[in-house]
């Protein structure tokens, strides 16, 4: 066993305290250094995930995208248009059919495109157009005619539509309605046009072209004006 033996206690103890000092100096200067530099990575880190969550919902973004109108013919995205098309085709058509009929709206199948009936006189719900009466669903297709002129007109002019035939499926009530609807439309700036072999039509139509014979395979135009 080794005795160490100290000549000068103050000199030893003064020397050890500064060595300590000294020491723990160091050890500060190396704390609060790597407090600096666990902050600088800890703001790395922060970065790098956030400009990984950008690249993540970014990414999401187009694989969504991709997965709805991706595909090497175009197929997907050219449904999407015709879905889209076919709505705004529906709501034009709705603001008509209310005029003839307030009992219907249409609206558009999401599993394909298709257009259905909502029946609001029971509690809406939702059939298929096949099951409509010949009647209503001449007003329905006469709705949907009107709401096509609209959505070309938004693009090109159309002042003229002609209908043919549909009326003689209409019962007394429907065909007041439609025709005082169009005479609406009429009044609106646009030329309605109605092709059709009912007589009841004569009636209530005030200017006509009719078309009648006069022998031998040939016949002749006449322009008549009942108020005239």
């Amino acid at each position: 066993m080794k005795i160490l033996l100290i000549d000068n206690y103050d000199s030893f103890t003064y020397n050890l305290y500064h060595y300590l000092s000294s020491l723990k100096c160091k050890v500060d200067v190396y704390r609060n250094d790597k407090i600096k530099i666990d902050k600088i990575r800890l703001a790395e880190n922060i970065n790098r995930e956030k400009i990984l969550n950008e690249k993540k919902s970014e990414f999401e973004k187009w694989s969504k995208l991709n997965e709805l109108i991706g595909s090497a013919k175009g197929d997907k995205f050219k449904v999407i248009a015709q879905q889209l098309t076919l709505e705004s085709l529906t709501d034009f058509a709705n603001k008509y059919l209310q005029r003839f009929n307030n009992r219907y709206l249409l609206e558009t199948s999401k599993e394909k495109l298709d257009v259905l009936i909502k029946d609001i006189f029971y509690s809406g719900i939702i059939r298929p157009i096949q099951t409509l009466s010949g009647g209503e669903t001449f007003i329905v297709s006469l709705s949907l005619a009107l709401a096509l002129s609209d959505l070309v007109s938004e693009k090109v002019m159309i002042n003229s539509l002609f209908l043919d035939e549909g009326f003689g499926t209409l019962d007394e009530n429907s065909l007041d309605i439609v025709l005082s609807a169009l005479g609406n439309l009429q009044s609106e700036g646009k030329i309605i046009g109605v092709i059709s072999h009912v007589k009841n039509l004569r009636e209530r139509i005030s200017t006509q072209i009719q078309v009648k014979k006069i022998g031998s395979g040939k016949s002749k135009i006449v322009l008549v004006n009942s108020f005239e």
